[in-house]
């Protein structure tokens, strides 16, 4: 959205009339919408787990009802969420790290498959890219 609202050679260039800047719903915003889906089940270390999770986005919060969760279950969510077949967040990581590095995407995802085989030294890192 912002490239093609503020990038000179793209179509919608200087024609937002006013930006809308969603935030992440503060503690007490996301205290109330946990207690809503969780009822008496809630408790601070399902709004620990939550916002290490989701870090208070709307999105992702509006996910939780969407799954109709009312008992909470971390691994459970976790497995629903992201790494099922057809999770609705699966992609979600690799889609902001594409948007955050662009271009350089494949380099940095390449860094991260050497730090997941256990390379964590510059020269391992350096090796494994091949440079």
């Amino acid at each position: 959205m912002i490239k093609i609202f503020e990038h000179a050679k793209e179509p919608l260039y200087k024609r937002a009339t006013q930006p809308m800047i969603i935030k992440a719903f503060d503690l007490d915003t996301q205290i109330e919408i946990l207690q809503d889906l969780f009822g008496d089940h809630y408790s601070h270390k399902i709004l620990l787990d939550t916002y290490t999770i989701f870090g208070g986005v709307p999105y992702y919060l509006k996910s939780l009802r969407e799954e109709g969760y009312t008992q909470y279950d971390l691994a459970q969510l976790l497995k629903d969420l992201f790494f099922s077949d057809f999770a609705p967040l699966q992609n979600e990581g690799k889609e902001i790290l594409i948007e955050e590095f662009g271009q350089r995407y494949r380099r940095f995802f390449a860094i991260l498959e050497a730090v997941a085989r256990g390379k964590n030294r510059h020269n391992e890192i350096v090796s494994e890219l091949g440079i």
